[in-house]
């Protein structure tokens, strides 16, 4: 319901008109079909913060998603090794009539090259995206031709009592991303495992995982470390499907990729009388910072929805068991 009502507004989008400068990296021929007059052309003014205007929000017009999935694994417990359980489960999942938005990128380059789209940009009188309110790219809710992603998930798990040390717990899950296809309209396709950008969105990183060991001792007391890594992504503007990259692409100083990340956790564990359970722990032990870029595409100049933004956290917490 979301996408159907949700209020429209202004935000924020895109990180390069080709248009714009006093030397467009697009023609003259191809700006046109963004609004921009012979006289405009070579003169539009540039945005310094490649920020450019966007009108979002919902779509009353939208039709409901359909998906089919396929998946299938296998599980291991070898009893030679008790304790020890392996699975690999394999994911295929297409939807069809995907609700999302078409995005800046997309927009801007079926114009530049393919005349389409054309009607959801709106120069002001300057020829821009973004001086006054009268320059904007629409970028509402639509119901884009689909997705499929497909890939791998892993997880292993085992225990095995040390005597009296207590029992030791050895936990993995990870992922493999092999595909994340977007079909926004007709025959293109963009894959974005590996990528990040105003095409991709947030990092897609082609394998993350996190592994975890874990010590509970016979007084209640227990210790556990976990290693979460996330593997690096490149700016979609380097993929070499020119659906996502452009015809032109503009790559800027320092928005080349995203470099992989490995964070340690640490968390303390007590139950009390067998009524009070009380916890303390560390996230990002080593206080590791997030990779950044330049682009206004994150939040702060990187992707807290992936990155640990806040560095060193630590907390502390008790329940209750009545």
């Amino acid at each position: 319901m979301v996408e159907l009502f949700s209020p429209t507004s202004i935000g924020l989008v895109g990180t390069a008109d080709p248009c714009e400068g006093n030397s467009p990296s697009a023609t003259a021929a191809e700006c046109a079909n963004t609004g921009v007059t012979a006289a405009q052309y070579g003169s539009v003014p540039a945005n310094p913060a490649h920020q450019y205007t966007g009108f979002l929000g919902g779509n009353l017009q939208l039709k409901p998603e359909k998906a089919s999935t396929w998946t299938f694994g296998a599980v291991v417990q070898p009893r030679f090794i008790p304790g020890l359980a392996l699975t690999a489960d394999y994911f295929n999942i297409k939807v069809k009539g995907l609700i999302g938005t078409l995005g800046f990128s997309t927009v801007m380059n079926q114009c530049l090259q393919n005349n389409l789209f054309c009607n959801l940009i709106h120069r002001d009188q300057f020829g821009t995206l973004w001086l006054t309110p009268n320059g904007f790219i629409t970028l509402t809710n639509v119901n884009v031709g689909g997705l499929q992603t497909k890939g791998m998930d892993f997880q292993g798990s085992y225990n095995r009592r040390l005597g009296g040390l207590g029992t030791l717990n050895l936990s993995f899950v990870g992922t493999y991303l092999k595909n994340l296809i977007t079909n926004p309209f007709g025959d293109i396709e963009q894959d974005c495992a590996g990528y990040y950008g105003p095409t991709c969105g947030t990092p897609n990183p082609k394998w993350r995982h996190k592994a975890r060991v874990a010590l509970t001792m016979p007084n209640g007391i227990g210790v556990s470390v976990q290693w979460r890594h996330f593997a690096g992504a490149k700016y979609d503007h380097l993929s070499p499907n020119p659906d996502v990259s452009g015809a032109d692409p503009i790559i800027e100083p320092g928005n080349t990729h995203m470099n992989r990340r490995d964070y340690f956790d640490l968390a303390l564990t007590a139950r009390m009388a067998q009524k009070l359970n009380l916890r303390l722990g560390v996230n990002n032990i080593f206080d590791k910072d997030p990779p950044v870029q330049g682009l206004s595409e994150g939040n702060g100049n990187t992707f807290p929805q992936v990155y640990d933004a806040l560095g060193r956290y630590i907390f502390a917490g008790f329940t209750v068991d009545f």
